[in-house]
Formats: structure tokens, C-alpha cells, sequence
């Protein structure tokens, strides 16, 4: 569809670039990369270039991520996701947790502090992700989907050795 103003929207344009920065303000173009939101952004054309298809995309990092098969999996031959509405930043959490001592991971008990508390009814996890091991910008996490008594339903990361609720299904 073609815009029915393409002045004024030039105008509103250059308005956020001259407020936030011409790096700031365009369409978002994913990198080929694994590392969980990365993009760049490109600037603003009225089409939109195709997303190539040789980009791998995190599962987790998709706005209908799917969770883990055991506590998501719908009985029927339709296996359906619930979308993972992120928090952007996520929202740092302070758990108990324990070492699993088949693994050595650490796996989360308890929700001490944050908009969360209470002990998981459930967890499936560690999935864990990394990147970029040859350089500077080496980057490492795990990842953990809960549900709490309630049956809602999160995701929660540790990396950097901090714990962080990164988002709520459904």
C-alpha cells in the first residue's frame, strides 16, 4: 500500500531524526547472526526488502516463540505455540536456586524478589546459547521456561551471572 501523505510522513521523518538520532530511526533488518536481537537498522524505504532466507532465526527470539514441547504441548496432531511477549529491557529477578548434580547446572527454586514470587510448579530448561566465542564480544545464557502455581507461564534467562525475567506467554 502506498502512503496516502508521503510529505507529511517525511516530515514526521525527519522530526525523529532530529530527536533521537538518524541511527535510530528506520526499519529494523535482522543480522545473520544467532545472538538473540540482533538487528541493525537500515533506513526507511516505503518497500520493504525481503528478509533473506539464509538468516538462521533464534526460536526464542521471536515474538511466537515456542516453549518447552512438555509444558506447552497441546494433545492434539495441531501443536500450537503461545506467542512469548518479551520484555524489552528484561527485568532483572533474584532466585534460590540449586545445582542439578547430573548436569551441574544451576536450575531455578524460587522467585525471592521482582514481579514474580513464588516457587516454579513446573520448569523445563537449560537451554543454552552462545556466540561469538572468538572475540571481544563473546556472549553466553541459559535459558528456563517456568510456570508458576497460577499456570501462567515465563521466560526466564541467566547470563552474566544475573537472573532476568525476559518475558510472559500467551
Amino acid at each position: 500500500s502506498t502512503l496516502r501523505d508521503p510529505n507529511r510522513f517525511a516530515d514526521t521523518l525527519a522530526r525523529l531524526e532530529a530527536l533521537l538520532g538518524s541511527e535510530n530511526v528506520g526499519s529494523p533488518e535482522p543480522l545473520n547472526r544467532h545472538s538473540p536481537d540482533s538487528f541493525s537498522m537500515r533506513p526507511f524505504s516505503e518497500k520493504p526488502t525481503p528478509v533473506p532466507t539464509n538468516i538462521v532465526s533464534s526460536k526464542n527470539s521471536d515474538l511466537t516463540a515456542n516453549a518447552s514441547p512438555h509444558l506447552l504441548r497441546q494433545p492434539s496432531q495441531d501443536s500450537q505455540s503461545l506467542p512469548l511477549r518479551r520484555y524489552r529491557p528484561p527485568i532483572p529477578l533474584h532466585l534460590g536456586t540449586s545445582h542439578d548434580t547430573k548436569t551441574g547446572n544451576l536450575c531455578p527454586d524460587e522467585i525471592l524478589t521482582g514481579q514474580l514470587r513464588g516457587r516454579p510448579h513446573h520448569r523445563a530448561g537449560p537451554w543454552k546459547f552462545s556466540g561469538n566465542w572468538w572475540d571481544h564480544q563473546r556472549w553466553t545464557r541459559s535459558e528456563w521456561d517456568i510456570q508458576l502455581e497460577d499456570k501462567s507461564l515465563y521466560r526466564i534467562t541467566h547470563r552474566d551471572g544475573a537472573w532476568y525475567l525476559e518475558g510472559i506467554y500467551g
